[in-house]
C-alpha cells in the first residue's frame, strides 16, 4: 500500500470515530434538553441555558431529527399525564376536606 493510501485510510477511520463521538454527544444533549424542557416548564431559552446549547440547535433538531421530535412528544405526554395524576389527587383531597368541613359546620 502506498503512503498516501495508508494516510487516507487513517483519516477515514479518524473521521468515522469523530462522527460516532459527535453522534453520541448529540444524543446525550438531546436527552438532557428534553429533561431540561420539562424542568423549566417548557421554556426553550431556560432549557437551552441549562444544557448549554443555542436555541437554534434545539429548533434544528426539531426540524431535521424525527427521533428527537418523537422522544420529545413522548416525554411531554408522560409528564402531562404525571401532572394530571398529581392534580387529580390534590383535587380529590381538597374536595374531601371541603365536604368534611361543611359536614362539621352543619352539625
Amino acid at each position: 500500500m502506498v503512503y498516501w493510501q495508508q494516510n487516507e485510510a487513517h483519516i477515514t477511520r479518524t473521521h468515522e470515530v469523530t462522527m460516532k463521538v459527535s453522534r453520541i454527544t448529540t444524543q446525550n444533549n438531546q436527552r438532557k434538553m428534553i429533561q431540561a424542557m420539562i424542568a423549566s416548564d417548557y421554556s426553550v431559552s431556560r432549557a437551552c441555558r441549562i444544557v448549554t446549547i443555542y436555541p437554534s440547535t434545539h429548533y434544528r433538531w426539531l426540524k431535521k431529527d424525527e427521533k428527537y421530535v418523537a422522544n420529545s412528544k413522548l416525554a411531554f405526554e408522560r409528564e402531562e399525564k404525571r401532572q394530571d395524576r398529581i392534580f387529580k389527587k390534590w383535587e380529590d383531597k381538597f374536595y374531601a376536606d371541603w365536604f368534611e368541613m361543611i359536614a362539621e359546620i352543619k352539625k
